[in-house]
């Protein structure tokens, strides 16, 4: 059961403070990952700040493991 998560495109907003990011999840043996699962691997890979990570729209991939979906990632709170 291993969660692979690859950045597909990432595009800084300077305006709003963020990086307006697609992720695309990999799930091998598991239905779905869970949004607070998702926002750990992505604070233990960037170094980013927990609080200043959202995370929505995922969306599986018909058969399961793959997940596509939104994460905002603000500069500061």
């Amino acid at each position: 059961m291993t969660i692979t998560v690859r950045t597909k495109k990432i595009r800084v907003n300077k305006l709003l403070a963020r990086k307006e990011i697609v992720l695309e999840v990999f799930h091998e043996g598991k239905p779905n990952v869970s949004l607070a699962e998702l926002k750990e691997i992505l604070v233990a890979k960037y170094k980013w700040d927990a609080k200043n990570i959202v995370l929505f729209g995922f969306r599986t991939a018909f058969g399961g493991c793959r997940s596509i979906g939104f994460a905002l990632v603000y500069d500061n709170q």
